[in-house]
């Protein structure tokens, strides 16, 4: 497992023990800490698209989706751009 994927692990285990804290309810706090893990999934799609793709400006897809990725407008500048160019071979 790559490091991205602890990050992904301990945002779940983090978001869900809080919630289930806040609301005394463990399956709110799962409910809620899935939530989130699809939401943060769903930001960075064009981030996920770039690496599969192999894409040569990944790492500036990358920052433009983490730094101006909460407007709509950069989002979707940065899915196209994954979408679009040359695979790296």
């Amino acid at each position: 497992m790559g490091i991205l994927s602890y990050i992904v692990i301990a945002i779940f285990l983090i978001v869900t023990i809080s919630y289930w804290i806040i609301l005394e309810s463990f399956w709110s706090g799962l409910g809620i800490g899935i939530l989130v893990i699809f939401l943060l999934w769903i930001a960075f799609l064009p981030l996920w698209i770039a690496r599969v793709k192999k894409h040569p400006h990944s790492l500036a897809i990358f920052l433009i989706n983490f730094l101006l990725g909460w407007t709509l407008l950069f989002w979707l500048i940065a899915l196209i751009w994954a979408f679009v160019g040359k695979e790296d071979k």
